[in-house]
């Protein structure tokens, strides 16, 4: 029993360890973005927090507003947290797919990029194809 507890908490620690990501965080008033620093440099994050500031992405808003990976086949990707239900409507859908075009036009130099629509937790609930 205690070689199955000590296995088991080594591939816990090592799963922990393994998938550990290191993200920074760029602050405006009481809202910021977090973006994977092992995968994203700090000058697309900077862009995208120039991009939010000159569009109004900031106003009315707190905590974490977007997150930014790379995921392991090079595709850019920014998380917006919404709420229950967002991802179904069509006027919310309609505006992310906007927002989505201008972000990779003006953040990502037009690479390929995916607009999550997530939980609170940054758990993708729906992908919007831009």
């Amino acid at each position: 029993m205690k070689q199955f507890l000590f296995v088991a908490l080594a591939l816990i620690s090592l799963g922990m360890f393994l998938t550990d990501v290191d993200y920074e965080y760029i602050q405006y008033g009481d809202a910021q973005i977090a973006y994977d620093s092992s995968t994203v440099p700090v000058e697309v994050a900077e862009r995208a927090h120039q991009f939010l500031i000159m569009s109004g992405g900031y106003d009315n808003k707190s905590g974490d507003i977007l997150l930014l990976e790379k995921n392991n086949v090079g595709t850019w990707v920014a998380k917006f947290p919404v709420f229950t239900g967002a991802e179904t409507n069509p006027r919310v859908i309609g505006s992310f797919k906007l927002l989505g075009g201008q972000i990779k036009s003006r953040v990502f130099n037009n690479e390929v990029f995916e607009l999550h629509l997530a939980d609170s937790s940054f758990n993708t609930v729906r992908i919007l194809d831009i």
